[in-house]
Protein backbone atom coordinates (compact mmCIF):
# COMPACT_ATOMS: atom_id res chain seq x y z
CA UNK A 1 0.00 0.00 0.00
CA UNK A 2 1.56 3.74 -0.50
CA UNK A 3 -0.11 6.51 1.04
CA UNK A 4 1.17 10.15 0.35
CA UNK A 5 0.09 13.38 0.55
CA UNK A 6 2.14 16.66 -0.41
CA UNK A 7 1.68 20.68 0.35
CA UNK A 8 0.37 22.54 -2.39
CA UNK A 9 -0.75 26.43 -3.22
CA UNK A 10 -3.43 26.01 -5.74
CA UNK A 11 -4.77 23.57 -8.50
CA UNK A 12 -2.64 20.51 -9.62
CA UNK A 13 -2.53 18.16 -13.05
CA UNK A 14 -2.94 14.72 -12.41
CA UNK A 15 -1.65 12.13 -14.87
CA UNK A 16 -3.15 8.29 -13.62
CA UNK A 17 -2.01 5.24 -16.17
CA UNK A 18 -3.73 2.59 -14.13
CA UNK A 19 -4.32 -1.24 -15.11
CA UNK A 20 -7.03 -2.34 -13.14
CA UNK A 21 -9.05 -1.02 -10.28
CA UNK A 22 -11.42 1.38 -9.24
CA UNK A 23 -9.76 5.10 -9.66
CA UNK A 24 -11.84 7.63 -6.55
CA UNK A 25 -10.61 11.33 -7.36
CA UNK A 26 -12.23 14.24 -4.86
CA UNK A 27 -11.55 17.93 -5.50
CA UNK A 28 -12.33 20.23 -2.25
CA UNK A 29 -10.90 23.81 -0.85
CA UNK A 30 -7.69 21.93 0.27
CA UNK A 31 -3.82 23.08 0.21
CA UNK A 32 -3.26 19.29 0.28
CA UNK A 33 -2.99 16.48 -2.17
CA UNK A 34 -3.65 13.30 -0.85
CA UNK A 35 -2.75 9.97 -2.56
CA UNK A 36 -3.33 6.32 -1.77
CA UNK A 37 -3.07 3.01 -4.06
CA UNK A 38 -4.20 -0.25 -2.37
CA UNK A 39 -3.98 -3.60 -3.89
CA UNK A 40 -1.75 -7.32 -4.13
CA UNK A 41 0.30 -4.85 -6.31
CA UNK A 42 0.26 -1.13 -4.88
CA UNK A 43 3.72 -1.12 -3.90
CA UNK A 44 5.33 -1.85 -7.44
CA UNK A 45 3.14 1.57 -9.12
CA UNK A 46 5.17 4.81 -9.00
CA UNK A 47 3.93 7.81 -7.49
CA UNK A 48 5.55 11.53 -8.05
CA UNK A 49 4.69 15.03 -7.41
CA UNK A 50 7.01 17.83 -8.72
CA UNK A 51 6.61 21.03 -10.28
CA UNK A 52 2.78 20.83 -9.65
CA UNK A 53 2.18 17.47 -11.44
CA UNK A 54 1.28 14.43 -9.21
CA UNK A 55 1.96 11.20 -11.45
CA UNK A 56 0.66 7.65 -10.58
CA UNK A 57 1.70 4.99 -12.91
CA UNK A 58 1.44 1.21 -12.67
CA UNK A 59 4.45 -0.72 -13.31
CA UNK A 60 5.03 -2.19 -16.85
CA UNK A 61 3.96 -5.83 -17.66
CA UNK A 62 6.47 -7.99 -17.56
CA UNK A 63 4.57 -11.09 -18.80
CA UNK A 64 1.61 -10.50 -21.21
CA UNK A 65 -0.34 -13.69 -20.30
CA UNK A 66 -0.39 -12.26 -16.70
CA UNK A 67 -3.71 -11.48 -15.49
CA UNK A 68 -3.35 -8.03 -13.45
CA UNK A 69 -4.89 -7.81 -9.76
CA UNK A 70 -7.50 -5.52 -8.82
CA UNK A 71 -5.37 -2.16 -7.70
CA UNK A 72 -7.53 1.26 -5.95
CA UNK A 73 -6.02 4.71 -6.99
CA UNK A 74 -8.10 7.49 -4.61
CA UNK A 75 -6.89 11.11 -4.63
CA UNK A 76 -7.48 14.69 -2.88
CA UNK A 77 -6.59 17.76 -4.38
CA UNK A 78 -7.38 20.88 -4.46
CA UNK A 79 -10.20 22.52 -6.60
CA UNK A 80 -9.75 22.81 -10.44
CA UNK A 81 -7.01 20.54 -10.53
CA UNK A 82 -6.93 18.88 -14.02
CA UNK A 83 -7.28 15.20 -14.65
CA UNK A 84 -5.66 12.93 -17.60
CA UNK A 85 -6.16 9.50 -16.59
CA UNK A 86 -6.21 6.39 -18.83
CA UNK A 87 -7.23 2.84 -17.06
CA UNK A 88 -7.63 -0.54 -18.40
CA UNK A 89 -10.69 -1.56 -16.88
CA UNK A 90 -12.53 -0.35 -13.32
CA UNK A 91 -14.86 2.42 -12.97
CA UNK A 92 -13.81 6.07 -12.65
CA UNK A 93 -15.88 8.13 -10.22
CA UNK A 94 -14.99 11.85 -9.97
CA UNK A 95 -16.74 14.11 -6.72
CA UNK A 96 -16.21 18.12 -6.91
CA UNK A 97 -15.31 20.73 -9.06
CA UNK A 98 -12.19 19.75 -11.25
CA UNK A 99 -10.48 21.82 -13.87
CA UNK A 100 -10.53 20.53 -17.63
CA UNK A 101 -10.31 16.93 -17.91
CA UNK A 102 -9.57 13.75 -20.05
CA UNK A 103 -10.25 10.11 -18.93
CA UNK A 104 -10.42 7.17 -20.60
CA UNK A 105 -11.06 3.27 -19.70
CA UNK A 106 -10.86 0.23 -21.77
CA UNK A 107 -14.18 -0.96 -19.96
CA UNK A 108 -15.67 0.57 -16.88
CA UNK A 109 -18.36 3.12 -15.66
CA UNK A 110 -17.63 6.48 -15.55
CA UNK A 111 -19.40 8.78 -12.77
CA UNK A 112 -18.88 12.71 -12.25
CA UNK A 113 -20.95 14.94 -10.26
CA UNK A 114 -20.33 18.06 -12.00
CA UNK A 115 -18.45 19.03 -14.83
CA UNK A 116 -17.41 22.75 -15.17
CA UNK A 117 -14.41 22.79 -17.83
CA UNK A 118 -13.94 20.91 -21.15
CA UNK A 119 -14.56 17.29 -20.34
CA UNK A 120 -13.47 14.48 -22.51
CA UNK A 121 -14.72 11.48 -21.68
CA UNK A 122 -14.15 7.71 -23.52
CA UNK A 123 -14.71 4.08 -22.53
CA UNK A 124 -15.39 0.92 -24.67
CA UNK A 125 -17.37 -0.73 -22.35
CA UNK A 126 -19.48 0.99 -19.73
CA UNK A 127 -21.99 3.84 -18.44
CA UNK A 128 -21.53 7.12 -18.11
CA UNK A 129 -23.18 9.41 -14.88
CA UNK A 130 -23.18 12.98 -15.36
CA UNK A 131 -24.71 15.27 -12.79
CA UNK A 132 -24.43 18.40 -13.72
CA UNK A 133 -22.92 19.19 -17.12
CA UNK A 134 -21.99 23.52 -17.47
CA UNK A 135 -19.39 23.08 -20.26
CA UNK A 136 -18.04 21.64 -23.47
CA UNK A 137 -18.44 17.78 -23.31
CA UNK A 138 -17.55 15.22 -25.68
CA UNK A 139 -18.42 11.48 -24.77
CA UNK A 140 -16.97 8.65 -26.79
CA UNK A 141 -18.95 5.16 -25.69
CA UNK A 142 -17.93 1.69 -27.28
CA UNK A 143 -21.25 0.54 -25.81
CA UNK A 144 -22.81 2.15 -22.57
CA UNK A 145 -25.90 3.88 -21.67
CA UNK A 146 -25.42 8.13 -20.58
CA UNK A 147 -27.49 9.82 -18.12
CA UNK A 148 -27.51 13.68 -17.08
CA UNK A 149 -29.24 15.09 -14.42
CA UNK A 150 -28.60 18.70 -15.73
CA UNK A 151 -27.64 19.82 -18.84
CA UNK A 152 -26.45 23.70 -19.35
CA UNK A 153 -23.52 23.42 -21.89
CA UNK A 154 -22.45 21.57 -24.87
CA UNK A 155 -22.51 18.31 -25.15
CA UNK A 156 -21.51 15.94 -27.55
CA UNK A 157 -22.34 12.07 -27.57
CA UNK A 158 -21.14 9.40 -29.56
CA UNK A 159 -22.17 5.93 -29.33
CA UNK A 160 -22.14 2.31 -31.28
CA UNK A 161 -24.70 1.35 -28.85
CA UNK A 162 -26.70 2.80 -25.85
CA UNK A 163 -29.63 5.23 -24.12
CA UNK A 164 -29.15 8.64 -23.64
CA UNK A 165 -31.36 9.86 -20.61
CA UNK A 166 -31.37 13.62 -20.07
CA UNK A 167 -33.24 15.09 -16.99
CA UNK A 168 -33.18 18.38 -17.22
CA UNK A 169 -31.96 20.09 -20.83
CA UNK A 170 -31.78 23.92 -20.13
CA UNK A 171 -29.74 25.44 -22.60
CA UNK A 172 -27.17 24.89 -25.08
CA UNK A 173 -26.52 22.34 -28.04
CA UNK A 174 -27.08 18.47 -27.32
CA UNK A 175 -25.96 16.36 -29.96
CA UNK A 176 -25.94 12.73 -29.69
CA UNK A 177 -25.47 9.98 -32.90
CA UNK A 178 -25.98 6.01 -31.77
CA UNK A 179 -26.12 2.98 -34.20
CA UNK A 180 -28.64 1.39 -31.33
CA UNK A 181 -30.26 3.57 -28.15
CA UNK A 182 -32.93 5.30 -27.12
CA UNK A 183 -33.50 8.89 -26.33
CA UNK A 184 -35.23 10.36 -23.63
CA UNK A 185 -34.87 14.18 -22.64
CA UNK A 186 -36.31 15.84 -20.06
CA UNK A 187 -37.02 20.11 -21.13
CA UNK A 188 -38.24 22.52 -18.88
CA UNK A 189 -41.30 24.62 -19.60
CA UNK A 190 -40.90 27.41 -21.71
CA UNK A 191 -37.20 26.43 -22.96
CA UNK A 192 -37.42 27.63 -26.18
CA UNK A 193 -35.84 24.70 -28.26
CA UNK A 194 -34.66 23.77 -31.88
CA UNK A 195 -34.31 20.23 -33.03
CA UNK A 196 -33.32 18.06 -35.60
CA UNK A 197 -34.26 14.79 -34.90
CA UNK A 198 -33.65 11.63 -36.82
CA UNK A 199 -34.14 7.92 -36.20
CA UNK A 200 -34.70 4.73 -39.34
CA UNK A 201 -35.97 2.25 -37.32
CA UNK A 202 -37.73 4.00 -34.12
CA UNK A 203 -40.31 6.60 -33.88
CA UNK A 204 -40.19 10.18 -32.31
CA UNK A 205 -42.22 11.36 -29.71
CA UNK A 206 -42.20 15.04 -28.46
CA UNK A 207 -45.23 16.31 -25.91
CA UNK A 208 -43.29 19.91 -25.53
CA UNK A 209 -45.84 22.57 -25.68
CA UNK A 210 -44.76 24.85 -28.89
CA UNK A 211 -42.77 28.42 -27.09
CA UNK A 212 -41.39 29.92 -30.27
CA UNK A 213 -38.35 31.94 -31.01
CA UNK A 214 -36.36 33.42 -28.76
CA UNK A 215 -35.03 36.87 -27.88
CA UNK A 216 -31.99 37.66 -29.96
CA UNK A 217 -29.06 36.74 -27.07
CA UNK A 218 -31.84 34.70 -25.09
CA UNK A 219 -30.77 31.04 -23.69
CA UNK A 220 -32.03 28.21 -25.91
CA UNK A 221 -31.35 24.65 -26.32
CA UNK A 222 -30.27 22.78 -29.47
CA UNK A 223 -30.85 19.32 -29.91
CA UNK A 224 -29.34 17.38 -32.39
CA UNK A 225 -30.31 13.50 -32.24
CA UNK A 226 -29.33 10.89 -34.80
CA UNK A 227 -29.86 6.61 -33.85
CA UNK A 228 -30.05 4.11 -36.17
CA UNK A 229 -32.47 1.78 -33.51
CA UNK A 230 -34.07 3.48 -31.13
CA UNK A 231 -36.97 5.41 -29.99
CA UNK A 232 -36.47 9.58 -29.03
CA UNK A 233 -38.77 11.21 -26.87
CA UNK A 234 -38.85 14.80 -25.71
CA UNK A 235 -40.79 15.46 -22.41
CA UNK A 236 -41.60 17.91 -19.86
CA UNK A 237 -38.98 17.98 -17.43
Amino acid sequence: MIAEQYPTSGPIRIVIRHRVGPVELTASATETVEVRVDGPDADDYTVDFSAGILTVKAPPMADRWLRPRDVAVTIAAPEGSQLDVESGAGSVNVHGAFGSSTLHTGAGNIAIDQVCADTTLETGAGRVRLGTVSAKTKLHLGAGNTDVDELSGDLTVASGAGALNVARALRGTLSFESAAGNVTIGVPAGTPTWTKLHTLMGHVDSSLPPVGEPPEGADHLELRIQTVTGNIALQPA
